[in-house]
């Protein structure tokens, strides 16, 4: 794969399938250019988290809502 978007094939990531290091299940769904825009995952807990990520990578929406920081969950 790396060579193949090396070559210009893939010339973003718009999928995500997998772990994270600290053994959170992801789905990570990206716009055109390649930005993160919907990450759907369940932490190391078993609490599942989706949210929907501006441009910038800031929160719009999310279930369960957004908690302030410091506290769980945040952009996966």
């Amino acid at each position: 794969m790396d060579k193949l978007r090396t070559a210009g094939f893939f010339p973003a990531r718009w999928l995500f399938v997998g772990r994270e290091g600290d053994g959170a299940a992801v789905v990570r769904l990206c716009d055109l250019q390649g930005r993160v825009r919907l990450p759907l995952g369940v932490d190391e807990a078993g609490i599942p988290r989706l949210e929907f990520l501006d441009e910038a990578g800031d929160v719009t929406h999310g279930f369960p809502e957004p908690t302030p920081v410091g506290g769980p969950g945040g952009v996966l």
